[in-house]
């Protein structure tokens, strides 16, 4: 689901949507983050503390409850700094140089980093920040942004960014910033390209599709089409949706400049037509 929560293999999955629940069916998309879960090890995932303050990052197999994943990364920072913020959890393509193991990317596209973190009840970190930072193919640094910020303490949350890549970015990182001392934790970290976050998946889905059976079900003779539409512009023959060839004739509602609507479902100019007017700009 798109909290986490795993669901078997065959079984629909319902989301509560505006008007109840639903069966969630998604897009496609790639998670670029390689190792998002430190399912066995922290490759990739590294970390730095900033003047002075100290501390500890390691793979967690216990992470607080109501996390919907079993491994994460754990980070306790010991000794605070003396200029905030006061540590770093990075996110990249391998150990390594920041600047050479970044996450390879395409300059110019948008892309969406989103990450789930807990910070408990008791924890002296007092912010978590997005930060995002675009890297040259030469390993220089592009742009270092700073992005959404998290300060909810003890509940899981999905935090989530935006952003679109500068035109010489080949590579990014993607850090947690920390301000304060005490623990938090972090898993489930997602790079995709898209401008909009999708649930998370560790590695890569593949577009879904809903099959419906309807035979013995459902009446093909028979049936509602219903809609509300805002139209912008009123002019002859604005199709808004257009189905030509059909064994019946067609299925298309098309509006006249005088504010008619036809709606026709079988052959051409058949179905009822609204009086002038009934549409308006």
């Amino acid at each position: 689901l798109s909290d986490g929560t795993e669901v078997d293999a065959g079984v629909p999955r319902f989301e509560q949507g505006k008007f109840g629940k639903a069966v969630m069916v998604e897009e496609g998309t790639t998670n670029l983050v390689p190792n998002p879960l430190a399912k066995d090890n922290l490759t990739g995932i590294g970390y730095y503390f900033y003047g002075g303050s100290a501390g500890i990052i390691e793979r967690s197999t216990s992470l607080p409850s109501g996390c919907p994943w079993l491994t994460g990364v754990k980070v306790t920072i010991t000794t605070a700094g003396t200029s905030e913020p006061d540590a770093n959890v990075i996110f990249k393509q391998t150990d390594g140089s920041e600047a050479a193991t970044g996450i390879p990317v395409t300059a110019g596209a948008t892309y969406t980093y989103s990450i789930w973190l807990y910070i408990p009840s008791d924890s002296g970190i007092t912010q978590l920040q997005l930060r995002p930072i675009e890297w040259n193919s030469s390993g220089g640094l592009v742009k270092d942004s700073h992005l959404v910020s998290f300060n909810t303490k003890g509940v899981w949350q999905r935090v989530v960014a935006t952003l679109t890549l500068q035109s010489t970015t080949a590579k990014v990182t993607l850090r947690v910033r920390a301000w304060g001392t005490g623990e938090f934790y972090a898993t489930a970290c997602m790079l995709e390209r898209k401008p909009y976050a999708t649930s998370f998946i560790d590695g890569t889905r593949a577009t879904e599709t809903l099959t419906i059976p309807t035979e013995n079900v459902l009446n093909p003779q028979e049936g509602t089409v219903e809609f509300w539409l805002n139209p912008l512009v009123v002019r002859n023959w604005n199709n808004y949706f257009n189905m030509e060839g059909l064994s019946n004739g067609r299925f298309l509602l098309f509006f006249y400049a005088g504010g008619m609507v036809c709606f026709d479902y079988g052959p051409r100019n058949s179905g009822p037509v609204t009086p002038a007017g009934t549409i308006q700009e």
